[in-house]
């Protein structure tokens, strides 16, 4: 049903691909003698078979060496054939948002303002990857209350008004988003579930570690999983602005 990061699936595929490679360059006898050369002291390095801890650090020393090769090669690959740099999506509206939230000559509306133009962006974004007009969906940022102690919708929102049992729905959703650890994810034939609902495809993006902000969208269209999937990397900023405290504030109070 949904669709998250596991870092240790990349962690694992990584480990497999270094292991690959390693057997690549021992069957590469022209390149073979360069490429090892670093290792040779480590190989050559026997440590004391019953102290687990130095057996442990050859392998992982290794294993390093071959991490930062790939590394290498990946950095040279994009110099030549170039990179799509995802880190700078948003660029220009975070920055802006941050000058203005640290500000302290800016009023309140001017902050609030701003705060949500980022947002907009992001929303909007969103919307055009997946291919979905306006009046198709809706979204709303929500948040952590600690004092009550209880997750809420804010009053930064998108879309057209829905009734008070959609809003259930959809508060429904997003409790179950968070019981998952994934900074984003989505949930596809909705209506599975709710059937009486207005809602297909919903999609969630939060900050990393503990709950404190978000934002829920809800797609009257079946979005393929192949579109969301691509969603990861624009949606990073998402992961990552809920720890700004001052633009947690002002989602808080909007």
């Amino acid at each position: 049903m949904f669709k998250k990061k596991k870092n240790y699936f990349i962690h694992i595929g990584l480990f497999i691909i270094t292991q690959i490679l390693a057997v690549t360059i021992q069957e590469s006898y022209v390149l073979a003698n360069l490429l090892l050369t670093p290792f040779t002291w480590i190989q050559n390095w026997q440590p004391d078979q019953n102290n687990k801890f130095l057996l442990l650090l050859r392998y992982d020393v290794i294993l390093i060496f071959y991490i930062l090769f790939i590394y290498a090669i990946w950095e040279i690959k994009n110099i030549f054939w170039g990179k799509q740099k995802t880190s700078r999506f948003y660029e220009d509206e975070l920055a802006a948002t941050l000058e203005a939230v640290y500000d302290n000559n800016r009023n309140r509306d001017q902050v609030k303002y701003q705060v949500k133009s980022l947002f907009d962006k992001i929303v909007n974004e969103i919307a055009t990857d997946c291919g979905v007009s306006k009046n198709r969906y809706r979204a709303v940022v929500v948040h952590r209350d600690f004092q009550q102690n209880e997750n809420k919708f804010s009053n930064l929102s998108w879309g057209n008004e829905i009734s008070s049992q959609q809003e259930q729905y959809d508060r429904n959703a997003l409790e179950v988003f968070l019981t998952n650890n994934g900074t984003i994810a989505y949930w596809t034939n909705v209506q599975e579930q709710f059937p009486n609902g207005d809602v297909k495809t919903y999609l969630f993006v939060r900050n990393l570690d503990a709950f404190r902000m978000g934002c829920l969208l809800a797609f009257s269209e079946d979005i393929p999983k192949s579109v969301l999937d691509k969603l990861k990397d624009k949606d990073t900023p998402m992961t990552l602005i809920g720890h700004v405290d001052k633009i947690f504030d002002v989602i808080v109070n909007y």
